[in-house]
């Protein structure tokens, strides 16, 4: 099993998909994880952020922080410290609701697709029937080099749901939109019954022209 520069086991997914997905139930350009999500006017220069703005930024960091301590207390976490395995703690938190410089991605594309068509409000998720939603993919093979290690596998741990939602995480540098991802491909749809049906279709023809190495347009 390979092990990490702290001397941990890592585990590691069987096969890497060449394809990732995300669903949104609405578009959001730009596209920020949830950590830069509330500045308006995305300044070049960290110095230049306002100073709400920083102490919002503090104030998440710190939450993470208070994430990791807790999760130190997990039995699942005490089990993994006793026999040296590496757990990703910021992809779990960025998993569980935790602001992050991070956005959740899946190997499934059943997954995405119903983030993409559900809503979550009231504490539950609700279909989708008006409005605008996008589904992304992202195709790992012909992401650069550079770029490979921003894109982590959460599946791979014992906590169910980053488990069944196949997880990926990709990390963002501040000021850096989603959408600008190298080998990134978007479908936009219309939120009504008729449309979602023709939409599975749309998607499952997309998916066979993938697999034929035929690239996506950008949005």
């Amino acid at each position: 099993m390979p092990r990490n520069d702290q001397g941990q086991k890592v585990l590691l997914p069987a096969t890497y998909p060449p394809y990732l997905f995300r669903g949104q139930s609405k578009r959001h350009v730009p596209c920020f994880p949830s950590m830069y999500r509330h500045i308006k006017t995305m300044p070049q220069y960290m110095w230049k952020v306002s100073e709400a703005d920083a102490m919002r930024i503090v104030a998440d960091a710190a939450r993470t922080l208070w994430y990791y301590s807790e999760l130190e207390r997990h039995p699942i976490f005490q089990w993994a410290k006793a026999n040296r395995l590496y757990l990703p703690e910021l992809e779990l938190a960025q998993h569980y609701g935790i602001p992050t410089a991070l956005l959740d991605l899946s190997e499934s594309i059943e997954v995405a697709l119903f983030f993409a068509t559900h809503e979550f409000k009231d504490g539950m998720f609700h279909p989708c029937t008006s409005g605008t939603g996008i589904l992304y993919m992202v195709d790992r093979t012909r992401v650069p080099k550079g770029l490979v290690s921003r894109f982590i596998s959460v599946a791979s741990q014992p906590f169910l749901r980053p488990l069944s939602q196949w997880a990926w995480t990709c990390e963002l540098l501040m000021g850096e939109c989603f959408e600008d991802c190298p080998s990134l491909g978007a479908i936009e749809f219309e939120h009504y019954v008729a449309g979602f049906l023709w939409f599975l279709f749309l998607c499952v023809s997309v998916l066979c022209l993938a697999a034929s190495s035929i690239a996506w347009d950008k949005p």
